[in-house]
């Protein structure tokens, strides 16, 4: 007479049976799972969108107490490099859809650059000896006339003076 016991066990029995008697387990495993990751991937981008759009209605608000009308546009190019002819090209674009599209309203313009946030080199502190520089995420922002709307509470403006590096150009920065 042979009992449950007595009949050989391989691993494919053991995985089926287990995942018959757990499927609800697994299930919320993996979907905990899919989730978390799904989640995760998408928190950059929401981030991104969050500053942004933080920008965007700050400066909407502004304008619309300040004025009658206006009209916000918002433009992203792939890749522009940080250079005087490549930003002034880009304006000379810019002023030159204005002028075709909505010269009859068009009153003044404002541009705001910011360029994708990317590793840039920052001088080592003072106290560490070993250390040429350290490596920190950063972007380039140009907002003209922006000294008129703010108040700095430690420090000054950055200068506009470009120095030559030992590893390349230098300007100054401010830290927000």
């Amino acid at each position: 007479m042979e009992g449950p016991f007595d009949t050989p066990i391989d691993t494919w029995r053991l995985v089926l049976r287990r995942l018959r008697n757990d499927w609800q387990l697994i299930l919320s495993i993996f979907l905990g799972i899919l989730v978390a990751t799904t989640l995760i991937s998408g928190a950059p981008i929401y981030l991104d969108s969050l500053a942004r759009q933080s920008i965007a209605t700050t400066i909407d608000s502004t304008v619309a107490r300040r004025t009658d009308g206006f009209l916000t546009m918002v433009t992203a190019l792939r890749s522009v490099p940080v250079e005087d002819q490549h930003v002034q090209s880009s304006q000379a674009a810019y002023l030159s859809a204005i002028e075709r599209n909505v010269s009859e309203i068009h009153d003044g313009t404002r541009r705001h650059l910011r360029t994708r946030t990317d590793v840039v080199a920052l001088p080592a502190p003072a106290t560490s000896a070993g250390t040429r520089a350290r490596l920190v995420e950063g972007f380039l922002q140009y907002y003209p006339s922006i000294e008129r709307h703010v108040s700095f509470l430690e420090g000054r403006m950055a200068g506009v003076a470009l120095r030559r590096g030992t590893e390349g150009p230098m300007l100054e920065a401010m830290a927000c």
